[in-house]
């Protein structure tokens, strides 16, 4: 049973780009395949995504618990093409990070967390999470 009460809550959300946050130089770096493995990186079972430090998941973990966030809305183009969105959803539930939504293609990552809000009306608390400049984040979430 959830402690959080329906009354005045707000839902808090992290907005989760996946290449150069979670998939950042290592992972680039190293063979999809997992030929040659490194063990500080999770790879793909069917060895076709790029893999992913384990360190930045582990320390996103760390955020979702810490901030008592309901989970991540991913932005990553990731989220379009199902083997990379099945293989992030995979490894970020294998660590407790619960995946709570997409946000709708569009134009451009700041107009599609500001879509986002506009279809979940409900106040939210947030974290935008992406190797991107601020700048095409400015008026996400403002209205």
């Amino acid at each position: 049973a959830s402690t959080k009460s329906p009354w005045n809550y707000h839902m808090r959300v992290i907005f989760l780009d996946c290449d150069g946050v979670l998939a950042n130089s290592r992972s680039q770096n190293a063979d999809p395949t997992g030929a040659s493995p490194d063990p500080e990186l999770f790879y793909d079972p069917l060895g076709q995504q790029r893999p992913l430090e384990k360190r930045c998941v582990q320390e996103l973990a760390r955020v979702v618990q810490y901030t008592g966030a309901d989970g991540v809305v991913l932005t990553s183009m990731w989220r379009h093409y199902a083997p990379k969105r099945k293989f992030l959803v995979d490894v970020l539930e294998a660590h407790d990070i619960p995946v709570v939504g997409d946000t709708p293609g569009g134009a451009g990552r700041g107009a599609e967390v500001q879509a986002w809000f506009n279809s979940h009306p409900d106040q939210h608390e947030f974290v935008i999470l992406d190797d991107q400049h601020a700048k095409i984040f400015e008026n996400a979430g403002s209205g």
